[in-house]
């Protein structure tokens, strides 16, 4: 479990995260503010879809939100073109800007993608935990789902990057390969003690978005209007299925 504001990540239900995906800072105040009227657990800012990303424009953006966000926390993401988002910069660009933001104070979690350029990315772990700011280490397939075996290695890869929470996304093919994930995850938690984010992308990966509580997936994401990753439910209908879930996991049914 890890605590995050007035948010525990890893009990009860699976906490739901909404997307900010602006283009500038205007759209993004009123985004930031439609969003806060549905109360998500957090927020993440994909800073990726601005038109422009330096330093400087992290710490502009992220005071911003949190004047509009008051309490709920801010996960802040630049998420590359290689793992499926907008940005293409240069690895000392994407750190500088993920240190920007462990730096302002207002980034609750900042996401940071592992696997490419490991060695860099475990440093810049490092450095942002020294911050006070907790990481999630990341891991995306927008093309596949590897097989239960490669999915669990990813899983202890993530781990040795010492990443607070570990994220692990990737596109199903079948039904089966929704089922790999899920089974890699609850085998995975049962090897570690660290929170676990996973999802499987699209209509087919629905189930593995909801029933987090029963595998071991602790977040989960939706939205409200416009999506960052394919097969993110609304808010409202999300919602209700994890409270279903929840209320029947209790009752044993």
């Amino acid at each position: 479990m890890l605590k995050i504001k007035n948010m525990i990540l890893g009990e009860g239900m699976p906490k739901i995260c909404l997307p900010l995906t602006a283009a500038g800072f205007g759209e993004l105040r009123k985004q930031a503010r439609k969003l806060r009227e549905v109360m998500p657990d957090l927020v993440e800012w994909r800073a990726d879809y601005l038109n422009a990303l330096s330093p400087e424009m992290v710490r502009q953006g992220l005071a911003l939100l949190a004047e509009d966000m008051g309490e709920i926390p801010i996960l802040f993401t630049i998420r590359t073109i290689q793992e499926g988002g907008l940005a293409s910069y240069q690895r000392e660009d994407y750190g500088d800007c993920c240190l920007a933001a462990a730096e302002s104070g207002m980034a609750s979690l900042i996401d940071v993608e592992v696997l490419p350029d490991r060695a860099y990315k475990v440093g810049l772990i490092r450095q942002l935990q020294e911050k006070g700011t907790g990481v999630i280490g990341s891991s995306h397939d927008f093309r596949k789902t590897p097989s239960r075996e490669a999915l669990l290695t990813r899983l202890k890869d993530l781990e040795q990057s010492g990443a607070d929470i570990l994220k692990l996304a990737v596109m199903p093919q079948c039904e089966e390969d929704v089922s790999h994930l899920m089974e890699a995850v609850r085998h995975f938690r049962g090897l570690s003690p660290k929170p676990v984010i996973a999802m499987s992308m699209g209509e087919l990966g629905r189930p593995a978005r909801i029933y987090g509580e029963e595998y071991g997936s602790c977040l989960t994401f939706g939205k409200v209007g416009e999506a960052s990753a394919p097969g993110q439910m609304e808010i409202g209908e999300l919602r209700r299925e994890l409270v279903n879930i929840h209320k029947r996991m209790e009752t044993g049914g």
